[in-house]
């Protein structure tokens, strides 16, 4: 029985063993990526306003998300915004509506959540535009 399974990324090995009789094989991702046109620097940004700490670590500096007012945790065409300084939190907002290759900034009410997972979870999520 021919499957159809092929190697994948020069691999000498199809991505799955030979199926079962009868059995239908389906190979997908968790998440899809797609195109954008340029790359945001969300965080260069920010911290041209002040809103970024760093810290020297290694002879380089490190992001310090403690100590930042706001910062950005880019993820393919999103970017989860957390803000530590609810002072900053509308001039962040206006700031991305207003960043060219950034088409909508889209905030979710965590409020049902259990407390403890709340403070783990982004203030919006900033999306690319194509």
């Amino acid at each position: 029985m021919d499957s159809g399974l092929r190697p994948v990324g020069g691999t000498e090995t199809p991505p799955c063993p030979q199926p079962q009789e009868g059995v239908t094989p389906v190979i997908l991702s968790e998440y899809g990526i797609s195109d954008v046109s340029r790359s945001i620097a969300l965080n260069r940004l920010f911290r041209e306003r002040g809103w970024i700490a760093v810290k020297p670590e290694m002879g380089t500096e490190m992001l310090d998300c403690g100590a930042s007012r706001a910062f950005a945790v880019a993820d393919h065409q999103t970017a989860h915004i957390y803000i530590n300084d609810p002072s900053v939190k509308e001039e962040v907002k206006t700031l991305l509506a207003a960043t060219p290759g950034v088409e909508e900034t889209r905030e979710t009410d965590f409020s049902g959540l259990n407390p403890a997972a709340q403070e783990r979870l982004p203030d919006f999520t900033a999306v690319a535009a194509p």
